[in-house]
This record gives structure tokens, sequence and C-alpha cells, in this order.
């Protein structure tokens, strides 16, 4: 009987340890379902505010494009602004984009085409002193009208492909319930305007740039050493025909063995008064061609200088730009900018006008206008 009560009590120990165990066993699963739950909900909760975060910042750069593009259109509204104050009653039919992106461009593609007509001017002023024998072989009418013509349609294709950025479509104005027409920008237009201000502002610009100054620089040295030779040859020319002058008896003794009337020499010239002066002294032709044409270059490159700087100042730092913390300091230098290019768009009539007699003859003609 002793041994069976022992038994049952071991029976009985190791059910309740298997009990305690089992509850173990599931108190340590319990805990470790919370654990993992805990660990899904937090990683949950991370999720979701990085979204948040994702959203948010997405959601702000909206907005700050979004107020760039009100300021610009803002500062370009100017002219619709005064349309508007004459007459504020009136519906327009467009938008003020329109004018603004529809007319930007197409300006820039005459400005580029002064521009080159500038170059292509100083060059042929220097082929013309550079090469004067051959220079109307060279630059004849024709040659001179087709390379006007394909700087024409290069500064077109140059600006091809911001022309191409901006479409006109019409939407309904819910105020009124008319269509008015407005612009839409490509998705790409911000790669394609960084492509045409490191093509059209910066390589194509500086490269017109040098060009006339190498111009400027080889025009007046070729001009001086023409003008050298020159000086020379009459300083020569004058030593000459006084020594003749001098010693008339060398050549009467010559003409004694030559049959008809005896020659004398006779000068047709006046003594020549300017021996002393420096061999560097240019004529008149020489000075007004260079006057003329060093003006036209001088006020190119001097005008032309504060769109270079700005426009690699652009490349380098692109914080120098619109609706950046810069703005103002952009706005101010590019309203020097604008201010100077069309100064040097503007001018170069005025100076062909004064340096030019037959240009002026034909602008008074073309004008109807008494000399």
């Amino acid at each position: 009987m002793a041994d069976r009560s022992n038994k049952s009590n071991d029976v009985l120990k190791k059910l309740s340890d298997g009990k305690t165990l089992c509850s173990e066993m599931n108190n340590a699963s319990s805990n470790t379902n919370f654990l993992f739950m805990r660990r899904h909900d937090a990683m949950i909760l991370h999720l979701e505010s990085t979204k948040q975060s994702l959203v948010a910042q997405n959601q702000r750069a909206q907005n700050e494009m979004k107020k760039r593009l009100q300021k610009y259109v803002q500062r370009k509204r100017i002219i619709m602004r005064l349309i508007r104050n004459v007459s504020p009653q009136h519906v327009w039919s467009f938008h003020p984009g329109v004018l603004i992106f529809g007319l930007y461009w197409y300006a820039y593609i005459f400005y580029d085409y002064s521009s080159f007509i500038s170059v292509f001017l100083a060059i042929v002023k220097c082929a013309c002193v550079a090469k004067p024998l051959r220079f109307k072989s060279m630059f004849t009418k024709s040659r001179t009208l087709t390379a006007l013509a394909v700087l024409l349609l290069t500064a077109v294709a140059l600006r091809l492909p911001v022309l191409f950025v901006v479409g006109f479509t019409w939407k309904i104005n819910p105020l009124t319930n008319r269509t008015f027409l407005t612009t839409t920008l490509h998705r790409n237009y911000k790669e394609i305007y960084k492509a045409s201000d490191i093509v059209n502002r910066n390589i194509i610009s500086w490269l017109t740039y040098f060009t006339v100054i190498a111009c400027v620089i080889l025009l007046v040295s070729k001009l001086r050493a023409a003008s050298r030779f020159r000086q020379t040859l009459a300083s020569l020319q004058s030593a000459q025909q006084a020594t003749v002058q001098t010693n008339p008896g060398t050549l009467d003794e010559k003409q004694k063995h030559l049959k008809g009337p005896v020659l004398t020499p006779v000068s047709t010239r006046e003594p020549n008064t300017e021996t002393n002066k420096p061999l560097e002294r240019m004529s008149a032709r020489d000075v007004q061609v260079i006057q003329s044409v060093t003006m036209i270059c001088v006020i190119f490159i001097v005008f032309q200088l504060p769109f270079q700087v700005i426009s690699t100042i652009r490349l380098i730092n692109p914080s120098f730009n619109e609706g950046t913390s810069s703005y103002l300091a952009y706005g101010f230098a590019t309203t020097i900018s604008a201010m100077f290019t069309q100064v040097n768009a503007a001018s170069n009539i005025f100076v062909h006008y004064h340096f030019n007699a037959r240009y002026r003859e034909k602008l008074r003609s073309f004008f109807a206008c008494s000399s």
C-alpha cells in the first residue's frame, strides 16, 4: 500500500510538473507573440511616419515650386497689369504666360542674331586689313548674304529646343465660364533649360565674345603694321627725291651721251614735312576704320560682359537663380544685364551712322531726309 501511494504521489507530481511546464510554455509563447506584435506595430508606425514625412517633403517641394512659379509670373506680368489698368473690366481671352513665354525666347533669337552680326562684321574688317588683295574675292555679295542667312538659321536652331518646351492649351475659367488660352510646360523643361543655358549662355556666347576680342587685337595690329610700311616707303621716296634735287650734276653728265633735249629734274611734289613725325601715324581712312569697328566691338565686349558673368555664375552656383535665397541679388543682376544687352543691340546703328558716310546717305535717302 505504501508503494502504491508513493507511485501515485510521483505520478501526481509529474502531472503537476507537466502542467507547470505547459503553463510556462504557454506564457513564453504569449510573451513571444506579444513581443512580435509590438515589433510589428513599431515597424508599421515607423513606415507610416516615413511615408508621412516623404509626403510632407514632397508637398513642401511642390508648394515651393508653385511659389517660385508664382513669383516668376508676378514679376513678368508688367504688360498685363498695364493693360488691365487701362481696361480693368475687360475679360482677357489668354493667360499672361502667353505673352511671357510666347515672346521671350523669340526675342532672344534676334538678340543672338544681332550678336552674330557683330562678330561677322569684326571678322570681315579683319579680313579686309589682313588680306586686302583677296578680300573682294572672299566676301562677295552672294557669299555675304549666304553667311547672314546661315547665321540666322543658326540662331533659330540654337533656340529651337526651348521653343518646344512651352505649349499652348485652352482652359475654362470657372468664374466666367469661358475658355482662355494658357501655357503648359514640358515635363523635362528643367533639363532642357539647363542644357540651353550651358550651350547658348556659356559655350556659344563665350566663343563669340573671345572672337570679337581677338578680331579687335588683330585689326589694330595689322593696321599699325600697314601704316608703318606706308610711312617708311614715303620716307624713302622723299629721301630719293631730295638726293636728286641736291645733286643735279650727276644727271647732266649722264644726259650728255643721250640725244634729245636735256632733262632737268623737276619736283612735282612739295617737300615732305611729315618725315620727322612718328612712323606709326595712320591715315584718316585707317583711323576711321579703326574707330568704327573698334567702337562696335568695344560696345559688344563691355555691354555683353554682365550677361557672360551672370551665366557663368549660374552654371557654377545653381542656387543663384529665381526662387532661391539669392533671388534679390539675381534680380538686380539680371536687370542690369538686360539693360546692357538692350543698349548693345540698339547702339550699332548710331555707330554706323556716325562713321560710315555711305550708310548715312542711304539711311537719309530711305527716310527721305535732306542732307
